[in-house]
């Protein structure tokens, strides 16, 4: 699936991986796509520090299995890798750009103990 080959081309980029798991009737899905991933400045911070992938929670050709296997229970809700591939944990819910970039930041310098809980 692209996870994987995501996964694999941030080993040699040195990025992280950002999975914006979705589903197409979530509305704050298509508000973050709008307002936070429009934003010219994240658009700008992400294709400098992560590979960012889009996987739909509800398709049978592998994203319900990231959905599951990473326990995403509400949308939308990033799932973030280090360049390794080492899951390091979530974002969930909707964020304003500079909140998301924040979280991101975060995440990455202080990732949780358990990056399967919520």
């Amino acid at each position: 699936n692209d996870l994987s080959k995501s996964l694999l081309q941030a080993k040699t980029s040195h990025k992280y991986v950002l999975a914006d798991v979705y589903t197409d009737w979530c509305g704050w899905c298509k508000r973050l796509d709008a307002d936070t991933f429009g934003d010219q400045q994240m658009v700008d911070y992400l294709n400098q520090k992560f590979l960012v992938v889009k996987v739909n929670a509800e398709d049978e050709g592998g994203g319900k299995q990231v959905a599951e296997k990473y326990k995403v229970t509400g949308f939308p809700c990033a799932l973030v890798f280090e360049p390794s591939g080492k899951f390091l944990g979530k974002i969930s819910g909707y964020l304003r750009a500079d909140q998301y970039q924040q979280a991101l930041e975060n995440l990455i310098k202080h990732p949780p103990a358990d990056p399967y809980a919520d």
